[in-house]
This record gives structure tokens, C-alpha cells and sequence, in this order.
């Protein structure tokens, strides 16, 4: 298992914008991955802002977990833990979660967590002040998206600022992640049923 601390701006950009940064830049790689996302009946893990996920990329499964720590100036900051598994369940029980990752949060002890949804990103790589962005298209719920991801270290804080106005992101809406967006998109589609999943 791997662990790691994330800090990352996000910001949800149209179609048009996004087509304009693809066309100016040299992206070298587009990576396609698909998040298959769990919680609990009751959605436990969207409401205290953890993110279970499988992601399935290049042939390969994960099982993963982001555990948001804050934001702060609009950017968000995670821990992350990660361990390649076999293959994609439908149902993640306390054996499997907290022998793959053990550093899975201990309340969580005794509830199984169901899959409820995907969602596939087509991700273009590009290097940018010796930072790399993630130019990402999203598809979930008959939902069409699209955003940039920005990772960095404390140090490089002040190149990230100096991106963002290189692409014209400061008017831009900041948002938290994929997984808030796929909960509402999910609240929408249930909303004749009187439904609520988390946050």
C-alpha cells in the first residue's frame, strides 16, 4: 500500500476553454480510467468527505482512498492510499478494505460498502512550469464535464498560482472533486424518488 498527501487545485471549465488549452500545448500522453465508486446504504463516507474508490486504468485495478483533510484558498488537501488488486468488486467487506489498505479509518469497522456508479475520464498530461496538468473529460449519469487538475508541493505553490494565469483559470469555478459531482448528478436522477446520497 501506498500513501500519500495530495494537494491539488481543480477547476471545472466548458468545452470550449478546454479545447482551446488541448490545442495550445504539447499533451503528450491521454490516459482513460474509469473510478468505480462505494459507499454505504446510507453514505456514510460522502458525508465525512472520503472518497472509496476501484479505478481501472491501462489494464490495471486499484483500490483506493482519498480522506480530504482541508481546503484551503480553494485548493484541497488528501491523504491518498492506493494498493493494485486483481479485479473490480461489487462489494468491499471490512476484510478486503482493511487488509488492503490498512490505514483505512477505524470507525468504519463493521460496514460493508457497496458499488454505486462509475465514472470515465479521458486525461490529457501536459508539463507546465514543471508541474504536470491533468486536462480531464469526464463522463458519469448522462453527465458531460470537464476540468484541470493541478498537483504541487508546498514549494511549488507559487508556480501553480503563475498557471493559473497562464490559462486563464482565476474567473474559473474551483470545485472539489469528481466524486461531490457524481453524488449530485446520482441526487438528481433520484430526485422523483425523494432520494439523498450525502454530500
Amino acid at each position: 500500500m501506498t500513501i500519500n498527501i495530495e494537494k491539488e487545485y481543480k477547476f471545472l471549465i466548458n468545452e470550449d476553454h478546454f479545447q482551446q488549452i488541448l490545442k495550445k500545448y504539447q499533451f503528450k500522453d491521454k490516459i482513460i480510467q474509469t473510478n468505480y465508486y462505494f459507499d454505504s446504504q446510507d453514505f456514510l463516507l460522502a458525508k465525512d468527505n472520503i472518497t472509496l474508490r476501484c479505478r481501472e486504468k491501462n489494464d490495471m485495478f486499484y483500490l483506493q482512498a482519498k480522506i480530504k483533510n482541508k481546503n484551503n484558498e480553494n485548493y484541497t488537501s488528501s491523504q491518498e492510499l492506493s494498493v493494485k488488486i486483481d479485479s473490480i468488486p461489487n462489494v468491499i467487506d471490512n476484510e478486503f478494505l482493511y487488509t488492503n489498505l490498512t490505514s483505512f479509518p477505524l470507525k468504519y469497522k463493521g460496514i460493508t460498502f457497496k458499488k454505486i456508479g462509475l465514472l470515465t475520464t479521458t486525461r490529457h498530461l501536459v508539463q507546465i512550469n514543471d508541474l504536470i496538468i491533468h486536462l480531464d473529460k469526464n463522463l458519469y449519469n448522462n453527465t458531460i464535464d470537464f476540468e484541470i487538475e493541478i498537483e504541487f508541493d508546498i514549494e511549488s505553490y507559487e508556480k501553480v498560482l503563475e498557471i493559473i494565469k497562464i490559462l486563464n483559470l482565476k474567473n474559473s469555478v474551483s470545485i472539489n472533486g469528481k466524486k461531490n459531482r457524481f453524488i449530485k448528478s446520482l441526487n438528481n436522477l433520484n430526485t422523483k424518488k425523494g432520494t439523498y446520497y450525502g454530500k
